[in-house]
């Protein structure tokens, strides 16, 4: 979270695109702490899951970090194990297309998702036309 916390500037400035590997059994509450934090800074969140993409909101570590289901050293990889995440901020919804190259199975979900992104986005310019502040906007 730390590192995270460090990029502030970065953030707000240039709208990377991230991976980020998050995981409760170091940090209890570490996926959602992520979840929030990026979100104020105008990020949506996936994740992949048998080759699908999902949105963070549908992530829950009692279902996707079982430690029943974590991948055992030198062993395969679960399918059913997540702890990674892709955050792509508003202002890069496109990219979320090329995401789904990747999962093409998500490609409906993707969007979906993506036209959200594109409504909360025009929302957003809405509340928080003043360009002269390079602060979050919080919509809640």
């Amino acid at each position: 979270m730390r590192t995270l916390e460090g990029l502030t500037g970065i953030l707000e400035q240039s709208h990377p695109t991230l991976i980020v590997e998050s995981e409760a059994r170091h940090h209890p509450d570490a996926p959602r702490t992520i979840f929030n934090f990026l979100k104020k800074y105008g990020y949506e969140g996936f994740f992949s899951h048998r080759d699908r993409l999902r949105p963070v909101s549908d992530f829950s570590v009692g279902e996707f970090q079982n430690e029943a289901n974590m991948k055992p050293v030198f062993g395969a990889r679960s399918p059913d194990y997540v702890n990674n995440f892709i955050f792509v901020h508003l202002d890069r919804a496109y990219l979320i297309d090329a995401i789904a190259k990747v999962y093409p199975l998500a490609l409906k979900i993707i969007r979906m998702t993506s036209d959200e992104l594109a409504r909360t986005r025009q929302l957003r310019m809405l509340h928080c036309h003043d360009s002269a502040i390079r602060q979050p906007c919080n919509l809640d």
